[in-house]
């Protein structure tokens, strides 16, 4: 649902023997803003929670523009897709560490990406998903 901007104006009428203060309120557009996103396709192996391991081939990954992956605007696509990713616990492989790379905990915080680095050279994205419970401890959502 759109968000609508109210505009109030005020104006003095003045006339012969009395003067008043009349607020009009006027609806102006709905407040929609336009995103446009960028995307590469590549081809992702997904490592579920279950462990079975899936290829998807020529995926649209959104992208900003320092060209690294929007991490969560790419597993909320995958979940789309019907993936069993909500509440796990989120990995990338990195191929100049040569390392998985933890995330965080599904919903992801909206600024993690994978920089260009971790993806270009071989043009394949590797993502690993697993399951657990989430402490208490850890959780940086809550407020103090």
């Amino acid at each position: 649902m759109g968000k609508t901007a109210k505009k109030k104006t005020t104006r003095k009428v003045s006339s012969e023997s009395e003067e008043f203060k009349e607020e009009i309120e006027e609806e102006d557009e709905p407040l929609c803003k336009t995103v446009s996103k960028t995307y590469l396709k590549l081809d992702i192996i997904i490592e579920l929670p279950s462990k079975e391991k899936e290829l998807v081939q020529e995926f649209k990954v959104p992208i900003n523009d320092e060209e690294s992956i929007e991490l969560p605007s790419l597993v909320a696509r995958l979940k789309g897709l019907g993936y069993p990713l909500e509440g796990t616990f989120v990995y990338y492989y990195s191929n100049e560490l040569d390392v998985n790379v933890y995330c965080g905990y599904d919903p992801l915080p909206k600024q993690c990406t994978i920089p260009k680095d971790d993806y270009n050279q071989t043009g394949v994205l590797k993502l690993r998903f697993k399951e657990g419970l989430r402490s208490e401890y850890c959780d940086n959502t809550k407020d103090s």
